[in-house]
């Protein structure tokens, strides 16, 4: 899939769940609340806030529609837990209204707590690979205790009435947005069309991108197109020439200027580098590089924690 900013969306009100081999994930946004816990390496978060690692028994956080982009050094092991609002808001109306104002539960600052957090989302992942048909009922109720204990232990804001409306209008704007460009990055695009599409003004436009996704629109679809440049450098035997033009830049030279900016060597040293074996491990991702583990492979990486 040649997408660059992977937006995901549940229509359901369940949560979900899993275990990752996670090494690159490319920036997405979900309509969902996010813990993330590394359970074993190190995992590092890029928001258009800020950037911030993870390991041990830190657990960071993301609110819906946070764009959010991951990456590791080496494949690290990761606890993904995804919970709807909706999920909240049914017992607790008011959820709906709650942004959390920092990123991230560190164990050097509450380790008592996070060590409990992350003890009680393992038993969550536990109960859904093992549990009875009852097991949901279980894991709601620690559900609920988990984001209660992260409101008191987070600073987090109450969105007004008119905030809260404004922030779902951003997130599905932008959810169009970016399938536009993701369908038509092989030609030439401006912000001014797509400023007329959502009808906004142009400036206004501009500052939306940059606020939602910390980088400007056309280093937006620089990025999308070097992305898809990289996969077809990787996955074909097609010239570079051809790769350029269907991947949407206007001319060679600056194909080659904007690819080494974004993986630092040229498309053409970068295929040598890959057929060579010379690549490091992150530069070899053709795709977002992430692996979800089985339900057996995810007992074993359990059960080895545990013990």
């Amino acid at each position: 899939m040649d997408k660059e900013y992977e937006v995901i969306s549940y229509n359901s009100s369940s949560f979900n769940i899993f275990l990752v081999n996670m090494l690159y994930r490319t920036p997405h946004f979900h309509m969902d609340y996010e813990f993330l816990i590394c359970l074993d390496g190190e995992l590092t978060i890029n928001t258009s806030e800020e950037i911030f690692s993870i390991s041990g028994n830190d657990i960071a956080v993301l609110n819906p529609m946070q764009v959010h982009e991951l990456s590791a050094e080496k494949p690290a092991l990761a606890l993904t837990f995804q919970l709807p609002p909706s999920l909240l808001t049914s017992i607790c109306p008011e959820v709906s209204h709650i942004a959390f104002s920092e990123p991230c539960l560190r164990e050097t600052e509450q380790p008592e707590k996070s060590r409990q957090i992350v003890r009680a989302l393992t038993d969550i992942m536990r109960m859904r690979l093992d549990g009875d048909d009852f097991a949901p009922l279980l894991c709601v109720s620690n559900i609920f205790q988990i984001f209660y204990e992260m409101l008191q232990l987070l600073p987090w804001k109450k969105l007004t009435e008119k905030e809260l409306a404004l922030h779902r209008e951003r997130g599905w704007r932008m959810q169009r947005i970016v399938k536009y460009i993701d369908e038509n990055s092989d030609r030439k695009l401006s912000l001014k069309e797509i400023a007329e599409a959502e009808k906004l003004d142009l400036y206004y436009m501009s500052h939306l991108f940059k606020k939602s996704f910390g980088i400007t629109f056309q280093e937006y679809v620089t990025k999308v197109r070097c992305e898809k440049a990289r996969h077809r450098l990787l996955l074909t035997k097609d010239s570079l020439l051809d790769i350029c033009i269907s991947c949407g830049f206007s001319d060679p030279r600056y194909f080659n200027r904007d690819f080494e900016r974004q993986y630092g060597m040229t498309p053409k040293e970068y295929r040598l580098h890959f057929n060579a074996d010379k690549l490091s491990m992150q530069q070899k991702s053709m795709l977002s590089t992430q692996e979800f583990l089985s339900d057996e492979a995810a007992r074993v990486a359990l059960d080895r924690i545990r013990n």
